[in-house]
């Protein structure tokens, strides 16, 4: 039978491994107690780390994310202010296009026409609006001013960028934040293009690409009469004749009462007669409309009596003249402005005298030309016989209605935009909450039991003091005994 025999190293060894052990349980529990975390290391809870790690990590996303959503609500805030004030400015456009209508007196309707431009005015400000360094219309390049302003009368330029600017977040679609400033202010309806004025010309049937207004400059270019009156053009004719038209559309009636060719009369149209002889080079005749002809009578026919046809040619212009188009007399014609590219289809059939007509590219007309038209249709400056004049303001009446409707669009869409930023923004919140709740169950201490295990802990340190202080207290007489 074998006897084991326990030395003191081996009773020394085992005290000392039980001391360091509740030593550092005491440790653990006293830092759990200090800063209220159960995981303090790795090896505390490998498992419960690595989901605290990818927790907090994705926490760290979410709020970048909110940071960006708080900022774009900042941008689409300061939008949806600027386009609803827009919106009232043409609300009072709208009123003040109604008084012009009804207006009579000349200091009236320039007060109007002030107070129009005075919304022009604030209308430019607001499209360049900026928060911070950013311009809110310029779609993806807010660093760039979207518009720029001139006189003309299609003043605005648009120099932003055509792509609107969008918020993506992980695991969904682009969430639209701003329109560009083109979508905003310059929107476009096209319809029939009126042609004001009393050439004749008429909308073609093709579609026309002109925006705003412009005008089309009708020229007379060559009078030509039919064989056997004898009748030829005028010294003047070219560059004074105002009638325009095939061969029959006008026509000169010669009475030749000396019956010798020598002295009768004429008239154009029906018109008043006028007393020729055989030495007017360039007599005026003027028709019932007051369309003008010169005629040189001296070759009139001996004895010729009746009607005449006469062939006036001209050319048709929408760019000041800068070129000209032969007038075909055709259903649909086409006339370019060689400055901007735009064409105009024009029925020129009916074509009968020279003027200059004002162009009106119904629906095409952005926000900046809409106000301006109005100002300058309330000052008269196309210079407008009263009738026209009063048309003219009904349709700039439409067109302000028309942009005001698409501007409440615009603060209708906004609104969807800052509600559906609400709701992600929400979202964020409450999942970054759940993150945290998760976090805290997985690496926080449940202060009331570390606090009991610490009790406990210590008691069982001093105990195993106490017991060692007993095991070693030996003198070397116990030992030889």
């Amino acid at each position: 039978m074998s006897i084991f025999r326990v030395t003191p190293n081996v009773s020394i060894a085992q005290f000392l491994s039980q001391l360091t052990s509740h030593t550092r349980r005491v440790s653990d529990l006293q830092q759990q107690a200090t800063t209220g975390l159960r995981i303090q290391r790795p090896s505390d809870d490998p498992s419960g780390l690595r989901f605290v790690l990818r927790a907090e990590e994705a926490i760290t996303r979410l709020e970048t994310h909110s940071t960006a959503i708080n900022s774009s609500r900042q941008v689409v805030d300061q939008a949806h202010i600027a386009v609803r004030e827009a919106h009232q400015m043409f609300v009072q456009a709208g009123i003040l296009a109604t008084e012009a209508v009804q207006a009579t007196d000349p200091s009236e309707q320039a007060v109007i026409a002030d107070e129009v431009n005075s919304l022009l005015a604030q209308l430019e400000v607001l499209a360049n609006t900026r928060v911070a360094d950013e311009y809110v219309f310029a779609g993806i390049d807010s660093g760039t001013a979207p518009f720029a302003f001139s006189a003309t009368p299609d003043g605005a330029s648009y120099y932003g960028s055509d792509v609107a600017r969008t918020l993506t977040l992980p695991g969904g679609p682009p969430i639209l934040l701003l329109q560009t400033g083109a979508d905003v202010f310059q929107p476009q309806s096209r319809g029939t293009t009126i042609i004001v004025g009393n050439t004749g010309a008429a909308a073609g049937t093709a579609t026309d690409n002109g925006r705003g207004q412009a005008t089309l400059a009708v020229r007379h270019t060559l009078t030509t009469f039919a064989a056997g009156s004898g009748v030829a053009a005028g010294v003047d004719s070219a560059a004074d004749d105002t009638i325009i038209g095939p061969s029959g559309l006008h026509a000169l009636t010669i009475n030749d009462t000396s019956g010798t060719g020598t002295s009768g009369t004429v008239s154009l149209n029906g018109g008043p007669p006028v007393a020729f002889t055989n030495t007017d080079t360039n007599l005026q005749v003027i028709g019932p409309e007051g369309e003008i002809v010169h005629v040189d009578t001296t070759g009139i026919t001996p004895g010729f009596s009746g009607d005449v046809a006469i062939t006036a040619s001209g050319t048709l212009s929408t760019d000041g003249g800068t070129t000209q188009t032969t007038i075909d007399y055709s259903g649909n014609q086409a006339v370019t402005n060689s400055l901007t590219g735009e064409i105009t289809n024009l029925d020129s059939s009916n074509v009968r005298r020279t003027g200059d007509d004002s162009l009106e590219y119904a629906g095409t007309s952005d926000a900046f030309a809409a106000l301006k038209e109005l100002r300058d249709d309330i000052r008269n400056l196309r210079e407008l016989p009263e009738s026209d004049r009063q048309a003219a303001l009904g349709r700039r009446l439409t067109e302000v209605n028309r942009i005001k409707d698409h501007l409440l669009d615009v603060v209708g869409q906004q609104s969807v935009t800052l509600a559906h930023l609400d709701d992600v923004q929400t979202h964020l919140e409450d999942t970054q909450l759940e993150f945290r709740k998760q976090v805290s169950e997985t690496a926080s201490a449940d202060i009331t039991q570390v606090a009991l295990q610490l009790q406990q802990a210590q008691l069982q340190l001093q105990y195993t003091l106490a017991t060692a202080s007993r095991l070693f207290d030996v003198s070397l007489l116990d030992f030889l005994r």
